[in-house]
């Protein structure tokens, strides 16, 4: 396996005792073997930073400064106890400080809410963000040990020669000394920072601080904080629904603990333990589950338009293994799955259409084995109906970890029934429940429509009945190639190209070359057009970016989700490429005539470069494809 290159070099600052070894591990087990890694490295421990005076301190974030992006490990802050176990020159400030100052930047911290591991504090659903300024005051303080009786005074000597002079206090004995700082511009950072992340995650701000006693300094950072609010974000918090208010310390603190009282968590402040029955399967999980299941669902073939099935419908034949399968529905991977929470393609049906379509079941046949004494019933009961939906598909021990099979393609029952039930000269939809791609070369011709569901879970029955009726326009795309039959390569779509033309001796002498389904396929109730496909630039160098667009509109008569697909390719290169590789997509709903520019924007370095014998990422110069909807874009990258 390749590994992942890097662009951009990561500042490691390495730290104190365990998080070394930590660090260590984290780069040998989970980096080292897949990325590339490109690093500036800064020892942070105590030993080095004593050794180097602090300056290694300094010298980390200034690098950060350069690159943008570092990983700390956590670091001793020396007390007196560690100045003596440590030898240490002094006792030196704490990194942590250092580095934001220098980088003034702000600091967010904000617990992680994880479903299953429940807080403390049963009530608490969100987490409250603390904005921590990272500039000045306690972190770039002067402190002075005061030895005896004196007078300690702040002053300011401007450059202008001003000079501004305040007793501090008049000391008759020892005591300690400490004076702190900020300015203006660090101030105006620390509030927009405040803003636009109050903003990106929908939260109110509340900004308090004790001006009735610091008259300046206090009194500064509420001034500054309002006239950029009123200026610059008033009306952004306004249409976001959230607010921004200025508040005593005293006042921030009662509105919490009045909160608190309304919730009762002075009286039981502890969260109960869940039950695994009030851990898992709960409505926002089903709900979930079910839109995953509904996006992912495909329509691979819809000939006459036979789905959504028509009003004039009143009798539909489930036959097949999989009507009444829960097992299997959930697929290899779902350890905590039980097969009686699972909605079977049946219950979904039901639920679906009600009274207003007779539904007849016949399993049929089993998913393997040699019994047909099922197929009888299954025959009559299809000949009653007006549709038949046929529902196979794989067990899930068929696929997974351990669990090959010789062929890709249905076991014969199942194949049998299907070509059986053909005698009732019936309207078929062919639904498959797999976990892989399936062979369907004796199965395709066979059927007007085929819906690929795969193995959806607790909640596919719904979904899938959704599609069926029309109340779900189907916009899944495949994610995996669906050969015509087993051995068919490629069956990935990224292939390079051959070195053999595509003549009668570079093809397949008995089938087609090109898959039944490629990558990217899916249908849709409704049509999508693309037109006015275009690129910002013909001609770029390699440090430029360059953006495609193309517009897409919803031609049909109903209600669409889109996926566009963005691939990229380098037809002439010093070695082989991919003859095109997906790059980027997006997925949109267009409404009824509307038409919706869709932008990729090119980076050349990520998009378009590739790792040569050394293992590095190398761009070459030349020309380049971008492809979407069917239209080819051509472009140069020059040196």
């Amino acid at each position: 396996m390749e590994k992942i290159q890097m662009t951009t070099p990561l500042v490691e600052m390495d730290g104190d005792e365990m998080t070394r070894i930590l660090w260590q591990y984290i780069k040998d087990e989970l980096i080292y073997p897949f990325i590339d890694l490109k690093s500036e490295y800064y020892d942070l421990g105590l030993v080095h930073r004593n050794e180097t005076d602090d300056k290694v301190t300094f010298d980390s974030a200034y690098a950060t400064q350069k690159y943008g992006v570092a990983v700390k490990c956590a670091t001793i802050t020396p007390n007196a106890a560690r100045v003596k176990e440590y030898n240490l020159k002094e006792m030196w400030k704490s990194p942590n400080g250092t580095i934001r100052a220098i980088l003034d930047g702000t600091v967010f911290r904000a617990p992680i809410v994880v479903k299953g591991i429940e807080p403390c504090v049963k009530n608490w659903k969100k987490p409250i963000t603390i904005a921590r300024h990272a500039y000045g005051d306690v972190y770039k303080s002067v402190e002075i040990d005061v030895p005896g009786p004196g007078t300690a005074e702040l002053v300011f000597t401007g450059d202008d020669g001003q000079v501004i002079k305040e007793t501090i206090h008049k000391f008759d004995g020892p005591g300690v000394l400490q004076g702190q700082h900020n300015v203006d511009k660090s101030i105006e950072s620390f509030a927009r920072s405040c803003f636009k992340y109050a903003l990106d995650t929908k939260q109110t701000l509340w900004f308090a601080t004790k001006d009735t006693i610091s008259k300046k300094y206090d009194h500064t950072f509420k001034d500054i904080f309002q006239e950029i609010f009123d200026a610059e974000y008033k009306e952004q918090f306004d249409a976001a629904g959230i607010e921004y208010f200025y508040t005593l310390i005293d006042d921030a603190v009662a509105r919490i603990l009045r909160v608190k009282f309304r919730l009762g968590l002075f009286d039981e402040p502890y969260t109960k333990e869940l039950t695994e029955q009030e851990r898992y399967l709960q409505k926002e999980d089903i709900a979930l589950a079910a839109r995953l299941a509904e996006e992912s669902m495909v329509l691979l073939k819809n000939e006459k338009n036979l789905l959504p099935l028509s009003s004039t419908v009143k009798r539909v034949a489930l036959i097949g293994p999989m009507v009444k399968d829960r097992s299997d529905l959930l697929g290899a991977w779902a350890f905590k799955g039980q097969a009686e929470d699972v909605e079977t393609i049946y219950e979904g049906m039901q639920k679906e259409f009600g009274d207003k379509v007779r539904l007849d079941y016949e399993q049929g046949c089993s998913l393997d084995g040699n019994d047909e004494s099922g197929f009888s019933a299954a025959l009559k009961t299809a000949e009653a109906s007006d549709v038949v939906v046929v529902c196979l598909g794989e067990s899930k021990q068929w696929s997974g970890e351990n669990a090959s099979r010789s062929t890709i393609a249905l076991p014969d029952i199942q194949e049998k029934l299907l070509l059986h039930l053909k005698q009732a000269n019936k309207p078929i939809v062919l639904v498959l429940s797999s976990g892989r791609p399936l062979e369907l070369i004796r199965l395709e011709p066979q059927v007007e429509a085929i819906i690929e569901m795969w193995q959806p879970g607790v909640a596919g029955g719904t979904p899938l009945a959704g599609i069926l009726s029309g109340r779900v326009n189907p916009s899944g795309k495949l994610s995996v190639t669906f050969p015509l039959s087993t051995g068919q390569i490629p069956i990935y779509y990224n292939m390079r190209q051959s070195a053999r033309p595509f003549d009668a001796m570079g093809d397949y002498q008995d089938i087609p070359t090109e898959p039944l389904y490629p990558f990217g396929y899916g249908l849709s109730y409704t049509t999508f057009t693309y037109s006015d496909a275009k690129l910002s630039s013909l001609k770029i160098k390699k440090n430029q970016k360059i953006t495609a667009e193309v517009t897409v509109t919803n031609a049909g008569k109903v209600e669409g989700k889109e996926t566009v697909l963005w691939y990229v390719s380098d037809p002439f290169c010093s070695i082989s490429r991919p003859m095109k590789e997906l790059n980027f997509f997006e997925k949109q709903s267009l409404k009824v005539g509307e038409s919706r520019v869709f932008r990729f924007e090119i980076d050349p370095m990520r998009d378009l470069s590739y790792t040569d014998a050394t293992g590095k990422r190398f761009l070459e110069a030349g020309e380049f494809i971008v492809s979407v909807g069917g239209r080819k874009l051509t472009f140069e990258v020059v040196d």
